[in-house]
C-alpha cells in the first residue's frame, strides 16, 4: 500500500464520498425521535417526544462521560464475532486530496485472528495476530523487515479507540438525531464547539491556525461508534478530513497473510 493522491476538485472528497456510504441510516427524513400522543389537561391530544435511552457515556447533551463512552465502545466491539475498522486522514489544498494516514483493521474474535495495517505515507506496518502470537512486516521504501513475538490476544485491543478518544474528550456536542432501524437504534451527534483542536490533530497544527472544525459521531445503541468524522479548515486554507468506520459486523473473515511464515523464521 502506498500513499495515494485523489485528483478531484473537492478537497474533502475522501470524507464526503465515504461519509455518504458510512452514514446511510441518516439519509432521508425521520432522523428524530418519534412523537408519542398524550392528553393535555383539557383532554386535547398533544404530542410528546418518546423517551430516549442513551448508550452509556452519552446523553441529550452529547458525550457526558468520556471514559465511559470509550469503555462502552471497546466492550461492544469485543462482544462481536467479527468486524472491519477503518480510519483515514486526508489533507488537501485545493488541487487534490492526499491520504496522509490510513489505518485498516480486520478482526475475527471467533478464531482469534486480526490483521492491522498502518500506512503513514512513508512506511507501511502490517501486524497479524493469531491466537497468542504476533507477526510483523514493515515496508519502508525498498526495505522490508519481518519479526514475530508472543502477544496475548486481547479482544479490547482491537477497537480503534486511540482515534476516537480525543473526540470524546475535546468536543462539545448538541442533542442527537435518533434513528431506529431493524439493526438497532443509532444516535448522531454533531459538534457545537471543539475545545482543544490541537489535541485531536497532528502536533504541527495549533488552535490558532484552525479556522473551522466540525465533528460528527454516529453511535449504535450498544455504545459502539459506527462512524466518526471530522473536517478542518486552517487559516492557510488547508483542508484536513478524517473518517473512522466500523463495518461488516459479524460478517468479516481474516485470511492468514502469505508473509507469516517468513516472519516466523526471523
Amino acid at each position: 500500500m502506498h500513499r495515494r493522491v485523489v485528483a478531484t476538485a473537492a478537497v474533502v472528497a475522501l470524507v464526503s464520498v465515504a461519509g455518504c456510504s458510512a452514514l446511510p441510516v441518516f439519509d432521508g427524513p425521520g432522523s428524530t425521535p418519534t412523537a408519542t400522543p398524550s392528553l393535555a389537561a383539557d383532554g386535547t391530544p398533544t404530542a410528546t417526544a418518546a423517551p430516549v435511552e442513551y448508550p452509556e457515556g452519552y446523553g441529550e447533551t452529547g458525550v457526558v462521560d468520556a471514559d465511559a463512552a470509550a469503555a462502552t465502545h471497546e466492550r461492544a466491539l469485543s462482544g462481536y464475532d467479527s468486524y472491519r475498522y477503518r480510519f483515514d486522514v486526508g489533507v488537501g489544498n485545493g488541487t487534490g486530496t492526499t491520504d496522509a494516514f490510513v489505518y485498516l483493521l480486520r478482526v475475527d474474535h471467533t478464531d482469534q485472528q486480526a490483521l492491522e495495517i498502518r500506512d503513514d505515507g512513508d512506511a507501511t506496518r502490517f501486524q497479524y495476530f493469531e491466537t497468542d502470537r504476533l507477526y510483523l512486516k514493515l515496508e519502508a521504501g525498498e526495505d522490508v523487515t519481518y519479526n514475530s513475538t508472543d502477544r496475548r490476544y486481547v479482544r479490547e485491543r482491537f477497537s480503534g479507540i486511540q482515534f476516537l478518544a480525543p473526540l470524546f474528550d475535546h468536543v462539545d456536542y448538541g442533542g442527537p438525531d435518533v434513528r431506529e432501524t431493524e439493526n438497532g437504534t443509532y444516535y448522531r451527534y454533531r459538534s457545537e464547539a471543539v475545545t482543544n483542536g490541537a489535541a485531536i490533530l497532528p502536533a504541527d497544527v495549533t488552535d490558532e491556525e484552525i479556522a473551522s472544525f466540525d465533528v460528527t459521531l454516529v453511535v449504535h445503541e450498544d455504545g459502539s461508534v459506527r462512524a466518526a468524522r471530522y473536517d478542518v479548515v486552517t487559516e492557510r486554507d488547508t483542508h484536513l478530513s478524517a473518517l473512522a468506520t466500523v463495518e461488516a459486523v459479524n460478517d468479516t473473515s481474516v485470511e492468514r497473510p502469505d508473509w507469516v511464515e517468513r516472519a516466523a523464521d526471523d
